[in-house]
């Protein structure tokens, strides 16, 4: 998805959805279509520089992908590329947020404190 492409959910901000390709493949069997794909995640922080990624957030149980589950192996390594790049870690566990979307990758054109 290009960012002409991506939802806006606010001023100098835009969501990506990262779920693995089995998530969105109804008919697919997996334990874990919730995953978040660690090359796109290592993809956009490549393109886009972890300065501009204001938090990934990685909501537990995907409502976007009907529910899915996400592993816990997959949460370590997602939490493994957010720590080795500096960039905050948010766990929507409720999935209450309507900005909520499977690791949002939300960049700003404001400074990040």
């Amino acid at each position: 998805m290009s960012s002409a492409d991506a939802p806006r959910i606010g001023v100098g901000v835009d969501a990506r959805d990262l779920v693995i390709a089995q998530g969105l493949q109804p008919a697919t069997i997996h334990p874990f279509k919730g995953n978040i794909d660690l090359a796109k995640l290592e993809k956009l922080v490549a393109e886009h520089g972890a300065d501009q990624i204001a938090y990934v957030n990685v909501a537990v149980t995907v409502n976007l992908a009907g529910g899915q589950p996400v592993s816990m192996a997959n949460l370590r390594a997602v939490r493994e590329v957010c720590d080795r790049h500096g960039i905050i870690m948010w766990s929507d566990a409720l999935g209450s947020s309507k900005a909520s979307i499977t690791a949002s990758f939300s960049m700003t054109a404001f400074e990040r404190s």
